[in-house]
């Protein structure tokens, strides 16, 4: 499209502009694996991107069918080998893995140590914030989260500084569901965003 086309010709090293294209060629928005798979080697070809943002790339693919194959075609074993294979590739993704892993209804602890590998690498990389779906696991949380409160906690404030209103909104459902994990107040962060 020339949306991407233009952009690309002003920035023909951004990791960005890719990502949203392959968000764009999602299967659910009416692309297919097909078109993303094709998308990364046109991109692998051109050599544009570096080796780490070319993993990174392929990491948002795999997170991709991961979500589609949960959410859509219910898939979760498929789901959850692409969120590890993303997690591989790009540690952050590793919170796609825990999602998947909450949506197969996986043991406890196979969901903590998606959620402490997600936990390390969002500590290590400032820009990386929650999705709701990430939230969605979260709320489906039991006692073994318990050790890891200090680090979502942390991540939680870090989103609320930043005028996130749907992390706000996902923290005061979780404060009600969960009133012992002692969450941030997202209140603040709500009247800031209706104001």
């Amino acid at each position: 499209p020339d949306w991407f086309t233009r952009a690309l010709a002003d920035n023909p090293g951004s990791l960005h502009l890719r990502c949203v294209m392959l968000l764009n060629l999602r299967t659910e928005w009416g692309g297919s694996e097909e078109h993303m798979l094709t998308f990364l080697r046109q991109q692998q070809e051109d050599g544009q991107l570096g080796q780490t943002d070319m993993q990174r790339l392929w990491a948002e693919f795999h997170g991709h069918v991961s979500h589609h194959a949960m959410h859509f075609a219910r898939d979760l074993d498929r789901a959850i080998e692409r969120a590890s294979l993303a997690a591989d590739l790009h540690p952050p993704k590793a919170d796609q893995l825990f999602i998947a892993l909450t949506g197969a209804s996986s043991p406890g602890p196979a969901r903590l140590a998606a959620l402490r590998r997600f936990l390390q690498a969002a500590g290590q990389d400032p820009t990386v914030t929650l999705s709701g779906n990430f939230y969605w696991a979260l709320a489906r949380a039991a006692s073994w989260i318990q050790p890891e409160l200090p680090g979502l906690r942390a991540l939680m404030v870090r989103d609320l500084q930043q005028g996130d209103p749907e992390s706000a909104v996902w923290i005061s459902r979780l404060r009600r569901r969960h009133p012992a994990w002692d969450l941030p107040d997202p209140l603040p962060a709500l009247r800031v965003a209706r104001d």
